[in-house]
């Protein structure tokens, strides 16, 4: 028989003790949502967003994936600029 499957708060599961994850927020004034660009200072190109960590005693990171969908953790100090969706990703 199959193991049973532990149920989550969010498809990324649970948030570890003194974290607290946020997938929906304003960044520079700007709503983030998943799949939102953004840009970093010192990296190279565009991330989409995943989540937002923040940490009780410590710095506070965005969970994102790069161009080729490898995922990455960057400090939100770094947070460059937010990107405004155009008509073509809108769908219009």
């Amino acid at each position: 028989m199959a193991r049973r499957r532990k149920k989550y708060d969010t498809k990324y599961g649970n948030a570890p003790a003194g974290q607290v994850w946020l997938f929906d927020l304003s960044l520079n004034n700007r709503n983030v949502t998943s799949g939102t660009k953004l840009k970093f200072k010192g990296e190279r190109g565009e991330f989409s967003f995943i989540k937002y960590v923040e940490r009780d005693e410590g710095k506070d990171w965005i969970d994102v994936f790069d161009k080729n969908g490898q995922f990455r953790a960057l400090y939100a100090d770094r947070l460059k600029t937010v990107k405004n969706k155009t008509k073509r990703e809108k769908g219009q």
